[in-house]
């Protein structure tokens, strides 16, 4: 089944019980078994993939997370309470003192906050790599985790993920990859050998700029110790908010269409407008790449603005267009603008 029509298909299991095409919204802190035993083997059983006690899932979660791991070619997924929520878990996981984490530069601003306040601190040594470092000279025996982010948060430089996880897999280290820019339909993460993929589904899979959520897809084994510190950590996404990104991800194939041909014309509007110096945008036509045998066509841009007068020509620009509105969250209806801090 491809993926278009698996969007529209999947996570309909509980929805003949409320004879119904989408399955309920399930709220609960107290999960009710049917007897003493049946209870004892939910506490037994994987956390996040059954019933056992509100925080950690109901139905309604467990519809969003088997949908997105079935987009995302994957064996799980666990949802959290954001998208940096799902970042964190995933770092943590990976730290401790004497260990060393590899961390892609250009990163969403929070990860690298996270990572030099709280995991640096703690005791573990995280590295940044430029787009273009050699990775394999880059890691260590103590190497735990590589981190990617591609393209780069703002700067939008691409990387060569086929060859990091390459690098990476010959020492026997886990890749990671924030593939929110992407999302299934247009980056397929687990294709190319990342073995934890990172969505903040806040943004294009939800698409409606009204809930914060994470996700994260792997396998079993892959996932076992971030799913252990979901667990510990208090990290859960709640039904409504799996719920409301279930509506979401209906559409999410026929939205990243939409998104990519209109941002296309943005940025060739861009190119001709007098105030903007440079325009950066991984696919656009002059700038399209290929990475192995996967094209990465990237949604998003970012103008920047001539060095002299940046936030003036953009205060004069910004309102002239009315469909744009001041954020800094993409993903949604409304296109975001804000000035550049670099």
């Amino acid at each position: 089944m491809d993926t278009e029509t698996l969007l529209i298909h999947a996570a309909r299991q509980t929805a003949a019980a409320a004879n119904a095409v989408n399955p309920p919204l399930v709220r609960t802190s107290t999960t009710v078994f049917d007897s003493f035993e049946a209870y004892k083997q939910a506490q037994g059983a994987l956390v996040f993939d059954g019933p056992r006690y509100g925080r950690s899932g109901t139905s309604t979660t467990f519809e969003l997370q088997r949908a997105m791991a079935q987009i995302a070619n994957a064996e799980t997924c666990i949802a959290t309470s954001s998208g940096l929520a799902a970042i964190t878990a995933v770092l943590a996981a990976h730290a401790g003192p004497g260990r060393h984490i590899l961390v892609s530069a250009g990163v969403y601003g929070p990860t690298r906050v996270f990572c030099d306040n709280e995991l640096v601190p703690s005791g573990t040594d995280v590295e940044y790599f430029a787009h273009d470092a050699d990775v394999s000279a880059l890691l260590r025996d103590t190497t735990s985790l590589v981190f990617v982010e591609t393209p780069a948060s703002l700067t939008m430089e691409m990387w060569d993920v086929p060859a990091i996880c390459a690098a990476a897999h010959d020492r026997g280290v886990p890749v990671a990859c924030d593939a929110t820019w992407g999302t299934p339909i247009f980056f397929d993460a687990h294709a190319l050998r990342i073995d934890i993929s990172i969505h903040a589904a806040t943004k294009f899979i939800n698409g409606h700029s009204d809930l914060l959520l994470g996700l994260i897809t792997g396998t079993l084994d892959a996932l076992a110790g971030v799913r252990a510190y979901c667990d510990r950590s208090g990290t859960h996404a709640t039904p409504d908010t799996c719920w409301l990104t279930l509506r979401g991800l209906r559409t999410l194939a026929v939205r990243m269409e939409r998104h990519q041909r209109s941002v296309l014309a943005v940025a060739r509007w861009l190119q001709t407008h007098p105030s903007v110096q440079r325009v950066l945008f991984p696919a656009r036509d002059k700038l399209q790449r290929r990475i192995g045998a996967l094209e990465q066509e990237i949604v998003r841009l970012r103008a920047a603005l001539a060095e002299k007068g940046e936030e003036l020509q953009a205060a004069r620009t910004t309102p002239r267009i009315p469909v744009p509105v001041a954020a800094g969250s993409p993903g949604g209806a409304a296109a975001g603008f804000r000035p550049s801090s670099r």
